[in-house]
């Protein structure tokens, strides 16, 4: 069996053992090295050639994104980044993944609650899978998406034809690995009059999702925030579960929301709210499966499908990790399949209108 070959790279000495320490214990894994700058990151990925790294973002001198930038740029390879938990870790950490890192994981930080164990499965888990995903090289910053928001904002605009019935639908949008940039081409695409509500459950901790839908909000014709208790639902309006919730939605059409159990479950849970989607709105329920990985969704778009809703899945070759709608297709419950942007013709009719 050909193990898989990690850098560990973090400025902290006793970070970098700890780290090795959880992968060595692996039987599929060996550490290739340990780079304590993003300089030697840098040259250590062009020597070795590891089949992932692990990377800490905050780092004196060259720091991480910096190192994420040149390795994406000169050797591409599939990296997992090491993040803190403040809000500006959090910016940081969407920063790498907007640079090509497949994931992060939440690092220890002193007086913050987080279980070792959990970060070691998270760790072992999400380097196996970055190792057998597709990278490739980066492109020039302004191309990044994002990047180009402001001049996106100026193309003409998609307007949406308004249900004839006046009735207000749900899509909700599952993913994890890969989730915030696939998300944002399907979001980006959506009309400032989209005629229904759009709920995003994307894997991610407490303090994350809130980052993340104020920089979807920038880029976004429709307003996008992270969910509160008692938001209504309705239409052209995108609300982000927060992590550590599970969203549930009430026959009130009002969003409620559920705080998860620290047990490795998924939350907040696309099954959860998919099946909430079902249970209130019948067949004017819509779901959306996206890359990441396990099999969270499935089980939510099958409870749509049976409530006479329409079911999709991104196709697997737009994918960082294809394992969630893979599972979501071979098990019946996903009927049409594309890539993001097509994912947002699909949920709505549109035309297109010039400013």
């Amino acid at each position: 069996m050909r193990r898989i070959r990690v850098l560990v790279v973090d400025d902290s000495p006793f970070v970098c053992r700890l780290v090795s320490g959880y992968l060595k214990a692996e039987l599929d894994m060996e550490v290739i090295g340990s780079a304590y700058s993003g300089r030697e990151a840098i040259d250590q990925t062009r020597t070795l050639r590891p089949d992932v790294v692990t990377l800490d973002l905050e780092m004196p001198g060259t720091g991480g994104l910096a190192a994420l930038e040149s390795i994406m740029q000169e050797c591409p390879t599939p990296v997992v980044a090491l993040s803190g938990v403040s809000g500006g870790a959090a910016r940081q950490t969407l920063q790498a993944l907007e640079l090509g890192a497949v994931d992060f994981v939440l690092k220890f930080t002193p007086g913050v609650r987080l279980s070792p164990d959990k970060i070691r499965r998270e760790l072992v888990a999400k380097v196996r899978s970055a190792a057998h995903t597709r990278v490739v090289r980066l492109r020039r910053r302004q191309e990044l998406p994002g990047f180009g928001a402001a001049q996106a904002r100026q193309q003409p605009r998609p307007v949406s034809i308004p249900a004839a019935d006046g009735t207000t639908g749900v899509v909700v949008i599952g993913a994890s690995t890969g989730g915030p940039l696939a998300v944002r081409e399907l979001v980006t695409q959506l009309p400032a009059n989209f005629r229904y509500c759009v709920i995003i459950v994307q894997h991610m901790p407490e303090g994350f999702t809130s980052v993340l839908a104020s920089q979807l909000d920038n880029c976004s014709a429709v307003p996008v925030r992270e969910a509160k208790e008692g938001d209504s639902i309705r239409p052209a309006q995108v609300y982000v579960a927060p992590g550590g919730y599970h969203l549930g939605i009430t026959p009130r059409m009002t969003i409620t929301l559920r705080k998860g159990l620290d047990s490795g479950e998924y939350c907040p849970s696309i099954d959860e709210a998919m099946e909430s989607a079902a249970r209130v709105l019948g067949r004017r329920a819509k779901g959306i499966v996206m890359t990441g990985m396990g099999d969270d969704g499935s089980r939510g778009l099958k409870a749509i499908r049976d409530a006479g809703g329409e079911t999709f899945a991104q196709d697997i070759d737009s994918c960082v990790i294809g394992s969630m709608p893979q599972n979501a297709m071979e098990s019946g419950a996903a009927i049409r399949t594309g890539p993001p942007k097509q994912l947002a013709g699909m949920i709505g009719t549109e035309v297109f209108v010039k400013d």
